[in-house]
């Protein structure tokens, strides 16, 4: 989308915003630099899992090439919509990383955008998850910044 922010639904106001919660709301950022870790395996079963025992639970996806907990989540509720089925559904943003080509400006837009997003699912939500990606980009490590909780999944490496 034009403005960096993508939405699961049929309009750009797919977010349910909900006067301020007097709450606290706990931000988990699942990270690690390494792709294929299972960032975002890690991302879905836990926001499911808080789902269930009954949170309102918000998605960051900020893995601008990978877009796999969108993914999963686009999948889910299309599986929902052909069923009939009733499964719990996070809120969800998509940060898409800033075409800028100034690094400043590019920055500065990228840090706008994230904190934004936080700042709605927290008037939302309970809980926010964030999918960061693999690698070292300025949306991983703002993300990072604001984590409440860090989750960095491990996965054995082969070594001779």
């Amino acid at each position: 989308m034009a403005d960096g922010y993508g939405h699961l639904g049929d309009s750009a106001d797919t977010l349910t915003l909900s006067t301020p919660a007097q709450k606290q709301c706990r931000v988990i950022v699942v990270g690690n630099e390494k792709g294929g870790a299972g960032k975002s395996t890690v991302s879905i079963h836990l926001a499911i899992a808080l789902m269930r025992m009954g949170s309102k639970v918000g998605v960051i996806d900020l893995d601008v090439r990978q877009r796999t907990l969108t993914r999963y989540l686009e999948n889910r509720m299309r599986w929902m919509q052909s069923t009939g089925a009733k499964l719990p559904m996070p809120e969800i943003i998509r940060v898409d990383a800033s075409t800028e080509r100034d690094l400043d400006l590019a920055e500065r837009e990228e840090t706008d955008r994230f904190y934004t997003s936080l700042e709605r699912l927290k008037m939302a939500c309970e809980i926010i998850i964030v999918d960061a990606p693999g690698g070292d980009t300025y949306l991983s490590r703002i993300a990072h910044l604001s984590a409440d909780t860090l989750t960095t999944p491990l996965n054995d490496s082969s070594v001779c």
